[in-house]
């Protein structure tokens, strides 16, 4: 759960993630969490917080075809449909956490900057690190954040026009008086 935490300050600082998060839940996602026979929700609120689940329709189609009825009526029970044909088109909105087992997929996704994944490590529910491309992407940023913008520099500029002299005032090292252990006088034995 630290590194949870950790992974969802950087989303928050560099992405705007901010709760309620939105999960989009993968089939095979949801397939794998009820064949463990673990509640969804309840673990991602024990992992992120305050979540909303949603699906896209190409996961609906996708365990239709599949024929995975008790995941698609978990699906239909639970998820609100967004509006995007593919997964990667529906992180496009802000604030929005996948949930996938599908490593293909989630390579696709660490390619895009600002995308958080979620995934079973067994039967642990693990918040992946950011992915490079986010952590350049928000390092990026970060600079362009950073530079002067146009008052500044003009400012600058006039200051450096200036010309004035520094002045630096050293105050010169004078004797101290002597350690007084040093001039205690001896004891007599």
């Amino acid at each position: 759960s630290k590194h949870a935490r950790k992974a969802l300050a950087f989303y928050k600082l560099a992405y705007g993630l901010r709760p309620p998060y939105t999960v989009v839940l993968d089939g095979n996602f949801v397939h794998h969490a009820l064949k463990v026979k673990t509640s969804i929700k309840a673990r991602l609120k024990r992992l992120v917080g305050d979540v909303k689940l949603a699906v896209v329709q190409a996961t609906i189609d996708e365990l239709e075809t599949l024929g995975l009825t008790e995941s698609l009526d978990f699906v239909r029970a639970n998820c609100e449909v967004l509006a995007g044909a593919e997964l990667p088109a529906a992180l496009l909105r802000v604030g929005v956490i996948v949930a996938t087992q599908d490593r293909s997929l989630k390579s696709q996704l660490h390619a895009m900057p600002g995308a958080a994944t979620v995934s079973f490590a067994g039967t642990v529910l693990v918040l992946d690190p950011p992915s490079r491309a986010s952590v350049r992407f928000a390092a990026k940023q970060e600079r362009i954040k950073s530079r002067p913008d146009d008052k500044e520099r003009a400012l600058a500029t006039r200051l450096r026009g200036k010309k004035t002299p520094v002045v630096v005032v050293r105050s010169k090292k004078r004797p101290s008086a002597p350690n007084p252990l040093s001039c205690k006088k001896k004891k007599v034995r």
